[in-house]
């Protein structure tokens, strides 16, 4: 079994219960907030609604495809090869970087100088203010990408997204072992299911496309009364898109409120039902619920996304649990591992290829010690699927460089959100506060501010009410021709 952080090394959530245990609880009321501070954050999100960093580290399709070729096949000759990467929402912006900076710098100030007396105020304006300076980093992240200065782009994400620590890292290799081994968390559990074994096999197999996806999500959000259309403007939107290499709900985007799905993307039915868990019964409700205080959730949502994930991987977990019995455990840590390489300096290839070679361990179930022969048929047999997932780990940790040789040492380490959060949201789960983290979309540090405040899960606007199943057992289903069995 994997050991259990102490809680002394989740600094933010030990700070949290600590506040939680010895100060007077604060009852916020968003509506009686100060109306300088709430006009300012109302022009920060009209100024700053589509900066979403995601977009900007994005790099082309067609790069994607003609680096990933050309990785693979170095790799294979065993040659080293760096690949370059085109930014389109880069190249193609007509943001005005100078600006825009500007009239942060400026709200920046006026923040600074508002007069508070209350301590629920206090919180909203620590809030407001650590927003302006999230907003503030992505313009350095745009800016240093355009003028390919990787110095900026570091400094830009390091402000953005923490980096890997030893308590996280030790987590991670330690899972990698077990995994080696065989050993997997995933394990039947004692819940009844609310699928037959031959329905499990049956959505396991059923293929669902793009519009099938979509009609699932808006089914979900309009449960909710989160779907936007034009008679409601509150929510989220679906859009089939070209560009999207992945399914993403981004509360910030060039279309705010959105969430994309590519376009030629399929999906077996049981994968459609944990992706409206994790993006819509998580992402899309704590987006809405967090709208409630201003800062946390929106388009006005700080963009560290470690809580966020870490109640997405709950709703993972729940999922498995429900539907088909198992018990997932803790997220792979494969991540984790290649921001560790990239934040001390790994090159792109190195990360790559030190991923090929984690992947074929854990497939092959071979000790991390031992030396693979590439020559062996069980190699051979394995490597193509290491590759890709190989590729996928590095691409994700390395977008954003304009340089992929890595000389500053920096990663895109959005990515330990999965773990971190995971983690993070599991010591909640244990001390009975779990709502807190469905309240708003919150960095790990604001755990300190919302300790402090009176929440249950009556406040919330969204609760968990678990419609994916309904979903399940009375529309996709009997769609499907298998409503019992």
């Amino acid at each position: 079994m994997i050991a259990m952080y102490e809680q002394s090394e989740i600094p933010q959530v030990n700070i949290f219960l600590a506040n939680r245990e010895n100060t007077e609880p604060i009852i916020i009321n968003p509506e009686k907030f100060p109306v300088a501070l709430v006009e300012i954050a109302e022009v920060l999100r009209q100024l700053t609604q589509t900066l979403n960093p995601v977009e900007f580290v994005t790099a082309s399709p067609e790069s994607i495809k003609q680096e990933k070729s050309a990785i693979f096949e170095a790799y294979t000759r065993g040659v080293k090869y760096n690949p370059q990467f085109e930014y389109p929402s880069i190249e193609n912006s007509n943001i005005d970087v100078a600006s825009v900076r500007t009239q942060i710098t400026t709200l920046l100030k006026e923040v600074r100088r508002l007069s508070i007396t209350s301590d629920a105020d206090r919180i909203a304006k620590v809030a407001l203010y650590f927003k302006l300076k999230d907003d503030l980093a992505t313009v350095m992240l745009i800016d240093g990408i355009a003028t390919r200065d990787e110095h900026k782009i570091k400094t830009a994400l390091n402000t953005k997204y923490a980096p890997t620590d030893s308590g996280l890292v030790a987590q991670a290799n330690q899972r990698y072992r077990e995994l080696t081994r065989g050993d997997s968390e995933s394990k039947k559990s004692d819940t009844e299911t609310v699928l037959s074994t031959e329905q499990q096999e049956f959505l396991k197999k059923k293929k669902i496309d793009a519009l099938g996806i979509k009609a699932g999500f808006e089914w979900l959000l309009d449960k909710y009364g989160i779907l936007r259309t034009t008679e409601n403007n509150h929510g989220f939107r679906v859009v089939l898109s070209e560009d999207a290499t992945a399914i993403d709900v981004r509360d910030k985007s060039t279309e705010p409120m959105t969430i994309y799905i590519p376009k030629d993307r399929e999906v077996t039915a049981d994968k459609l039902l944990e992706l409206m868990y994790h993006e819509i019964e998580g992402h899309a409700r704590q987006s809405m619920n967090g709208e409630k205080y201003i800062v946390g959730g929106g388009s006005l949502k700080i963009d560290d996304e470690t809580m966020y994930e870490g109640l997405a991987k709950r709703l993972d977990e729940d999922y498995q649990r429900r539907f088909f019995g198992v018990d997932s455990g803790q997220p792979i840590p494969h991540y984790t591992q290649a921001i560790e390489m990239a934040e001390n300096g790994n090159d792109f290839y190195s990360i790559f290829a030190s991923q090929v070679d984690i992947r074929l361990h854990v497939l092959l179930h071979r000790p991390p010690e031992e030396t693979l022969n590439h020559e062996s048929e069980d190699v051979k047999a394995k490597l193509q699927k290491a590759m890709d997932l190989a590729w996928n780990t590095a691409y994700r940790v390395m977008r954003g460089h304009t340089d992929t040789s890595n000389p500053t040492g920096f990663a895109f380490a959005k990515d330990l959100a999965y773990l971190r959060g995971w983690l993070s949201d599991r010591e909640l789960r244990k001390t009975g506060n779990a709502h807190y983290n469905e309240a708003a979309i919150m960095q790990t540090n604001a755990l300190a501010l919302i300790g402090r405040i009176d929440i249950t899960e009556e406040d919330l606007p969204y609760p968990f009410r678990n419609f994916t199943e309904e979903y399940c057992m009375k529309e996709l289903l009997p769609k499907l021709g298998k409503s019992s069995g």
